[in-house]
């Protein structure tokens, strides 16, 4: 992946940034279902400032993906590798935030929230669409004791002759930056076949995370990072289905309650 960004685009702090990217996928190392795929693109992305707190973000990308079966692909992914083994897609984004926190990185007060969505574009060799809307807010309960609460959740689909979101663009769940105490990608439905790993959800996704953070003194800091070192207990849930669905409905919400230094 490779991005040339311009933070002062122009003089009104409209920032753009472009970027090729190629990856090659094979899942067979990870706990998710098995595939293998190849994808090559590139594009041009914008952030605009609407306010001190708001800003819009715009981009557009082409990818070239390639998408190639193993011996343990589970046959709801068999079915659409062998439909749509070889893709030329344009996709759109874009996002809205607001973001009211005191710190990016160790926030006292304050919240962020984010709605996103993407979509193929009408003649792309997929047609689909995905929309998230993510939160997170900051609470200083006493000195240096702040409660974090977190949540997310997405929506998508494929339309026109698409009639199903694209199995690489499913929602997961599990591991450090969603439900922590869970490894990474193991929460959602599991495919069929002999493996049954996970499959992700097909077209939805909620989570949700709570943590308690606690600042240590200002003499334990770093003199160049102050607050790096956080104590941290955590109470995450998230969506676990026993199925494959478009939206789970044989839904549960393990938690784990974890603790981090």
């Amino acid at each position: 992946y490779i991005e040339y960004r311009n933070p002062y685009h122009t003089a009104e702090g409209v920032s753009r940034a472009l970027f090729i990217n190629r990856e090659k996928i094979d899942t067979d190392s990870v706990t998710t279902a098995d595939y293998a795929s190849e994808t090559t693109g590139g594009g041009i992305r914008y952030k605009i400032p609407m306010s001190e707190h708001n800003a819009l973000s715009l981009s557009l990308a082409v990818e070239d993906i390639y998408l190639e079966s193993t011996t343990s692909t589970p046959p709801e992914y068999q079915s659409f590798i062998d439909r749509y083994p070889d893709n030329l897609n344009f996709n759109l984004s874009t996002g809205f935030s607001k973001d009211t926190r005191d710190s990016i990185f160790f926030a006292r007060r304050g919240s962020f929230r984010k709605i996103s969505a993407e979509i193929g574009i009408p003649g792309s060799d997929l047609e689909y669409y995905k929309v998230s809307v993510r939160g997170s807010w900051y609470r200083q309960l006493a000195g240096r004791l702040i409660l974090n609460a977190r949540g997310d959740i997405g929506y998508g689909d494929g339309y026109g002759e698409l009639q199903e979101l694209p199995f690489f663009k499913n929602y997961y769940a599990g591991g450090a930056s969603s439900v922590r105490g869970f490894e990474s990608r193991s929460l959602g439905p599991v495919s069929t076949g002999v493996d049954a790993d996970p499959a992700a959800a097909e077209g939805f996704t909620q989570d949700y995370n709570m943590r308690l953070l606690h600042r240590p003194a200002a003499a334990l800091r770093s003199a160049f990072q102050p607050g790096i070192f956080n104590r941290v207990l955590a109470l995450d849930a998230g969506p676990k289905a026993t199925a494959t669905t478009s939206v789970p409905s044989d839904v549960k919400f393990p938690a784990k309650a974890v603790t981090q230094v």
